[in-house]
């Protein structure tokens, strides 16, 4: 029973107590239930002790015995990623805990990477767009813009756009001013 010095602190993953002093008194979670807890550990039974899918089945397991918060210490995870595990569990079974596939590696390989840095190399001015279709047509190879962009960092190259005309530009005054500067800076000497 609880006294009246005492208060409660509802988060959706735990639940904290406080006494009269403001200490927290750390209390069970409601998330993860002992059906719960005996179901991770039979599937452990199950799947054995290694491998990415155990890791998380004793961590929903220990969760039970020892709070959400030493747990998540201790296997150097969240709080957030504990509970997450733990709700796809309780939804999903094992299936919901296998790891997510790894983002592929990149097409183009290291032959490829010569071919388009002679294409460079002979064409400077290339576009990004073009040379996507470039690869896309003669290598057979889709790439987006952005990958194409990391690709020419990779080899080496920068992408430098013009500079775009301010509609107020004079191209007549840019002229004379050109001209002015140059006549200035041939009647000046070196040294001075």
């Amino acid at each position: 029973m609880i006294d009246k010095g005492h208060r409660f602190c509802y988060n959706e993953n735990y639940v904290t107590m406080t006494n009269w002093r403001g200490l927290h008194m750390s209390r069970t979670s409601q998330l993860i239930t002992d059906k719960l807890a005996y179901l991770a550990e039979q599937s452990l039974k199950e799947l054995g002790r290694s491998g990415a899918i155990a890791r998380k089945l004793q961590a929903i397991s220990s969760a039970n015995k020892h709070g959400i918060k030493k747990v998540a210490e201790v296997y150097n995870i969240s709080r957030t990623t504990l509970t997450h595990w733990i709700r796809s569990f309780k939804d999903g079974s094992l299936v919901a805990l296998n790891p997510k596939p790894k983002k592929p590696r990149s097409p183009i390989k290291a032959e490829h990477r010569i071919i388009i840095k002679e294409w460079l190399e002979q064409e400077s001015r290339m576009t990004i767009e073009e040379l996507r279709l470039k690869i896309e047509n003669q290598l057979n190879i889709k790439l987006g813009k952005s990958a194409v962009h990391n690709l020419m960092k990779n080899i080496g190259f920068s992408y430098i756009t013009p500079r775009p005309k301010h509609y107020k530009q004079d191209s007549s005054k840019q002229e004379e001013f050109k001209k002015k500067s140059s006549t200035t800076s041939e009647g000046k000497s070196p040294g001075i």
